[in-house]
């Protein structure tokens, strides 16, 4: 009977339900904090970065899989990149989720900021890789990357600048990468 509180950008809301619902959560296996989850707050939050996504789209952490089949469902995508730095995740459930998205043409074990600039200067950045929502408002290290690169979104970014207003810095090829 109680509501779930949510938070976006700053606005909150409630929501709630009439029947029993299953809220897929990963743990971390040593503290036993929440990892991952797809809750209520994460679908809605990732829609701003969902509406971004077109070409060809980086997704820097995989999580549960949800932003990876919402932006694989686009029309305007073409081609996804996923960055995980989670060899454990790939390999647990990661590489065969990727291999049932047809438009995923990559899976890098690694860091998402190592790819900044490596698919050519229209490519969407969606980096869903702090494990709290507003942590990117505060990672030093996404602003810098948000205003080198066009078309950056991290998760809980207050400080959303239109990718259209930022000046890309000079790619150092496109070559594409390969998982070890």
């Amino acid at each position: 009977g109680q509501g779930i509180p949510l938070l976006q950008n700053r606005r909150t809301g409630v929501v709630c339900w009439d029947q029993d619902v299953v809220i897929p959560v990963l743990l971390d296996g040593r503290t036993l904090a929440v990892w991952m989850s797809l809750t209520p707050m994460e679908v809605f939050t990732l829609r701003e970065g969902i509406s971004m996504a077109k070409g060809t789209v980086v997704i820097g952490g995989l999580g549960m899989g949800y932003l990876l089949r919402k932006v694989c469902a686009k029309t305007t995508v073409e081609r996804v990149i996923v960055v995980e730095q989670s060899r454990e995740l790939l390999d647990w459930f990661g590489n065969r989720l990727c291999a049932a998205q047809p438009k995923v043409t990559d899976v890098i074990c690694g860091d998402a900021y190592d790819q900044l600039g490596q698919f050519g200067d229209q490519a969407r950045y969606l980096f869903d890789i702090w494990p709290t929502y507003g942590d990117a408002a505060e990672d030093a290290r996404f602003q810098t990357a948000k205003h080198q690169y066009r078309g950056v979104w991290g998760w809980g970014d207050y400080h959303l600048v239109d990718p259209g207003q930022h000046r890309p810095k000079s790619a150092p090829g496109s070559g594409i990468k390969q998982s070890p």
